[in-house]
């Protein structure tokens, strides 16, 4: 088989985990990513994980704060850019400078060409699959604790006047009395989290999946692993906020069941 569906269709889990990971953050090539689309067309499952690492992807920005590298740092860079040998920048595709005598002692920065010629899917490097693979496995597993303790405990410690409440309705098959949950945006960081506390836990097999519903429909955004659920989104693109029950573990491409939790996310002074 020739086609780049096909080709994609063929290849081991690890290699389709390793291109859900890559397009998570945007890094396929144009062959992989149409191969990709190809392949997602026929797999529920895969769009679902699709969606997952796609909000992780959008979280991650978000632990950590932006900081300028070093003068340090940056010479040590130039100082190595400097040293590559021109027989080396040619095999690399870099552009070669040329100085003066008397600009000798200037540093001038190499200019970059901002188009970089697509790596054809069957050329890439082996190692690469194997890394995204356990970068996307790894990102799972820290989403379901330490990553989304660290956003809410983060969130919390700043100033909480910024942040929205928004109003939701919540109906469970069978009511629990002690039950509360809140739900917030802050406009500033453009993020929800969702808070709950004595929700029971989702029937055996099944588990509670998260939707942002918009003028197409609604669109899978994670699961409910643990009672806070952090989503990083633009309030303003969506009509509404849901939970659904959903096949266990990566839920649904599509709701099956009725939303239990809905919430409007109309801006607070269109209330008016």
């Amino acid at each position: 088989m020739t086609s780049e569906g096909s080709s994609v269709n063929d290849r081991s889990e690890m290699d389709i985990e390793s291109l859900l990971g890559a397009a998570a953050f945007g890094t396929l090539t144009a062959e992989e990513a149409s191969g990709l689309m190809a392949y997602l067309a026929t797999s529920d499952a895969a769009r679902a994980e699709l969606a997952q690492l796609r909000v992780i992807a959008g979280v991650l920005p978000l632990l950590t704060d932006e900081r300028e590298p070093s003068p340090g740092l940056r010479g040590r860079i130039e100082q190595a850019v400097r040293a590559t040998p021109h027989t080396e920048q040619r095999e690399a595709g870099l552009p070669l400078t040329t100085t003066s005598s008397a600009e000798s002692e200037t540093v001038r920065p190499l200019e970059f060409s901002t188009q970089l010629a697509p790596t054809p899917i069957e050329k890439a490097p082996g190692w690469r699959n194997y890394v995204w693979a356990l970068a996307a496995s790894l990102l799972i597993a820290v989403l379901a604790g330490v990553m989304l303790d660290r956003i809410f405990l983060q969130a919390a410690d700043d100033d909480l006047e910024g942040r929205e409440t928004i109003a939701f309705e919540l109906t469970l098959p069978t009511p629990v009395d002690d039950l509360s949950a809140e739900l917030t945006y802050d406009p500033d960081r453009q993020l929800f989290v969702l808070e709950t506390e004595n929700m029971p836990a989702a029937p055996d097999g099944q588990i509670y999946q998260v939707w942002l519903i918009d003028g197409v429909g609604p669109r899978p955004v994670g699961v409910m692993v643990d009672s806070t659920f952090a989503l990083a989104a633009n309030r303003d693109e969506y009509a509404a906020f849901a939970i659904t029950v959903e096949p266990a573990p990566n839920g649904s491409p599509a709701p099956t069941t009725t939303p239990f939790f809905v919430a409007e996310l109309a801006p607070a002074d269109a209330d008016a």
